[in-house]
């Protein structure tokens, strides 16, 4: 139950399941019923779409690092200047 305090809103009755997380989301997204609103399939593909762009990332610094260690010029700027 909620019912409205000095601070927006404050539960009356203690959370059953002793998470100190708990008391730090706002009530207003209480109402949304997150479980069952997503089905597993959305996370995974999420899941996926983000390890695939991820390693895309990854590969893609790895090319530049390889092409500006073996080309000799950039080396050379990169001395002569420092």
């Amino acid at each position: 139950m909620l019912h409205q305090g000095r601070n927006h809103f404050e539960r009356s009755v203690p959370s059953n399941r002793g998470d100190m997380v708990d008391d730090l989301i706002l009530p207003y997204w209480r109402q949304f019923d997150i479980e069952n609103t997503i089905p597993d399939s959305w996370h995974y593909g999420v899941a996926l779409w983000m390890t695939f762009f991820g390693i895309f990332g990854v590969l893609g610094n790895l090319l530049v690092i390889t092409t500006f260690v073996r080309s000799v010029l950039l080396l050379v700027v990169v001395v002569s200047i420092s």
